[in-house]
């Protein structure tokens, strides 16, 4: 009499093991995967806005007065250096001393795209770099922007995109012209406003 062969099963779970290896897979595709492209759109928006304009770049743990991730590296490692951190603040614009005279460079063509990466910034300072910008539009997705300075933006016209971000408490324009500035009106949150060398252009 022939004894029946065992059924080989290749691979055999528990309920709990595969109800682990679910939320672990939810978190890493659901959490991990999508910081990881912010933090890659970042860094190449970093990249490319420093070989133009210049400026400085923020991130979160920065800004108590850290100067190293407090991320563990080797979590760095496996997932990537900012892929727990965000961009807080920018400085846009580099200072070349010329005869005492502090002078920025002139703006990127593409600068309001690589702007549009930047989405948790919080505090934006653009220099003379939107000189060139016709609208605000590449700020309409910085949706928890707290404060904004434009030095000079003289072909803007309108503040079209401003109106989005509506966590903004305080503005300053300086040395602008634009044809509407009735995005002012959206900003419920603005408790500082200063305007110096403006034109209202009809």
């Amino acid at each position: 009499m022939t004894k029946p062969r065992r059924k080989f099963r290749l691979f055999r779970f528990r309920l709990r093991t595969l109800l682990v290896f679910m939320l672990l897979s939810g978190i890493y595709f659901g959490i991990v995967i999508p910081k990881q492209q912010r933090a890659k759109r970042e860094a190449a928006a970093i990249i490319a806005i420093e070989g133009s304009v210049g400026g400085d770049f923020l991130y979160d743990y920065q800004l108590d007065g850290g100067k190293d991730n407090p991320v563990p590296r080797w979590i760095q490692a496996v997932f990537g250096e900012h892929t727990f951190a965000t961009v807080k603040r920018i400085s846009l614009g580099k200072e070349d001393i010329d005869f005492g005279l502090v002078k920025l460079r002139g703006p990127s063509g593409d600068l309001a795209t690589k702007l549009k990466a930047f989405r948790d910034v919080e505090v934006l300072h653009t220099g003379n770099c939107f000189a060139d910008m016709e609208n605000l539009g590449c700020l309409s997705k910085m949706k928890k922007l707290r404060e904004l300075r434009i030095d000079s933006a003289n072909s803007l016209n309108s503040l079209r995109g401003l109106e989005n971000c509506r966590q903004l408490s305080s503005l300053e324009l300086n040395n602008i012209s634009a044809e509407s500035f009735a995005a002012l009106g959206e900003l419920s949150r603005l408790s500082e406003l200063s305007i110096s060398r403006c034109f209202h252009v009809e």
